[in-house]
């Protein structure tokens, strides 16, 4: 299978409830896709001005290709997390996300042509970032990694992005 049938293949999946971008460049690198997730939930009583609570719940996805995934580029994938996304993306240059969100995801997902060294699956394995805002008040975020080798069928994650395996398992079996 190659990197952009792959990629199309999780495209497919991702698209029914993702918001989906080629081409997408974001903190000085070029994604082979990108994809946001909102969802607004609320509980009122008899009418809407009498709101018991409201959540926002976000993702953030970005497939990257690449011929062989080193440690230099999870490290490089940490920066951008850390940095941008969640400043960006997650707090919208405030110092706390906006009321009433619950969490964010910011998710990157790596094709790759060659097998997974070692290293690199000991990078994605160890790799973790979670924040709390307000002691949870405002919510939280984490960032979740995947790694793909086309060549083995090996899919490689960080501890919150184990759910990720099972998504991403499916183009190897339809």
């Amino acid at each position: 299978m190659t990197a952009e049938s792959y990629l199309e293949a999780c495209l497919a999946y991702y698209q029914s409830t993702f918001d989906l971008k080629r081409d997408f460049e974001y903190g000085g690198m070029i994604y082979d896709a990108y994809g946001h997730f909102y969802a607004h939930n609320e509980k009122y009583v008899l009418a809407k001005e009498v709101q018991m609570w409201e959540t926002n719940c976000y993702e953030h996805v970005f497939f990257q290709i690449v011929d062989e995934l080193t440690p230099d580029r999870i490290t490089q994938m940490g920066r951008m997390v850390s940095n941008q996304a969640e400043p960006e993306l997650v707090c919208r240059g405030k110092k706390y996300p906006p009321r009433n969100h619950m969490y964010s995801y910011l998710t990157c997902i790596f094709l790759c042509r060659k097998p997974l060294s070692r290293e690199a699956q000991k990078a994605i394995r160890s790799y973790h970032f979670s924040r709390t805002y307000l002691f949870s008040v405002r919510g939280w975020c984490e960032a979740r990694t995947a790694a793909v080798s086309l060549t083995e069928s090996r899919i490689c994650t960080n501890r919150q992005g184990s759910i990720l395996a099972e998504i991403l398992k499916k183009p190897f079996y339809e």
